[in-house]
């Protein structure tokens, strides 16, 4: 007879909604650290985190556009290096910090758009006041940080493609920017005028890195497992190249949807119905309880 594994109670929890009376806007990276003392003296064993991808405009976590970028709406400003100095020193960047903070006042439900526009701003204030924002050129930390992650030049481009377009669908941009080639993408990374744009946004994902990274190795010490969720519908917008899987920038390089489930393989975009499948059933499962009619799975 088989012997019984050990059973463990979870939570299935989207990052954003980890937000406090103490940190009011939403949450961020940091949140998962009370949240896991929390689990602890719960007796949860198991946090399973919706995905914390990059979505751009889309409040869903589902609609990533990357498949490595993390979401900058998780940064905790604060937490940035060179906030502190430049609180003190730019009246500016405090007074917009402070309307940020104010203007977010403890809800049930948090302003995705609002807070999204204001941290980029912030961000910006934040990225412009460093070395790379004011000459363009890439630091050694930041350097470092893009060789170990080459796929952020991809997501760089595309994001300031998307940002020029107004945030329009890539399906709706010029051929000429819609449909790259490998070199076309790097020669763009590289180009001049560009740099400090292209720099901005994987300075962002160096900074979420960081925050996320510190976060999981503090939930690991408590003991407790972190589990991730896949962002399902990316497949909606991912176009894959022969590399692994890119960020939304490889939408630049095919403009053929099959081309991401043959190179994907069919493993893969079986793993990606299913999953698709069971958001359904999940989904149907909560409405029927919404109105009173509870099933009882077998």
């Amino acid at each position: 007879m088989r012997a019984m594994k050990k059973r463990l109670t979870g939570v299935a929890v989207p990052l954003g909604a980890l937000y406090t009376k103490d940190n009011s806007v939403i949450g961020e990276f940091g949140d998962l650290k009370p949240f896991a003392d929390f689990c602890k003296a719960a007796g949860i064993s198991i946090i399973q985190l919706l995905p914390v991808n990059d979505t751009g405009t889309q409040s869903s976590p589902y609609s990533g556009l990357s498949a490595f970028a993390l979401h900058p709406i998780y940064i905790r400003l604060n937490e940035v290096p060179g906030f502190e100095a430049l609180y003190k020193v730019d009246d500016k960047f405090k007074k917009a910090y402070d309307d940020f903070i104010k203007g977010q006042k403890y809800t049930l439900r948090y302003n995705y758009d609002a807070i999204l526009n204001a941290k980029n701003t912030l961000l910006k204030m934040l990225y412009d006041a460093t070395d790379e924002g004011k000459t363009g050129e890439t630091g050694a930390e930041l350097s470092k940080w893009i060789k170990a992650n080459s796929w952020v030049k991809d997501y760089a481009v595309y994001k300031n493609l998307k940002w020029n377009y107004m945030q329009a669908s890539w399906k709706s941009w010029l051929d000429t920017d819609r449909l790259k080639t490998k070199e076309e993408i790097t020669s763009l990374w590289n180009k001049k005028a560009f740099k400090k744009e292209h720099l901005f946004y994987a300075w962002c994902q160096m900074i979420a890195d960081a925050q996320f990274k510190d976060a999981v190795a503090y939930v690991h010490e408590t003991g407790l497992l972190l589990k991730g969720d896949m962002p399902i519908l990316q497949v909606l917008r991912l176009m894959e190249t022969t590399q692994p899987a890119r960020t939304g920038a490889s939408l630049l390089t095919t403009g053929k949807i099959l081309k991401m489930l043959i190179t994907a393989g069919g493993k893969t975009a079986l793993r990606m119905l299913q999953n698709i499948m069971m958001l359904t059933v999940w989904i149907t499962f909560w409405a029927f309880s919404a109105s009173g009619l509870f099933l009882k799975l077998i």
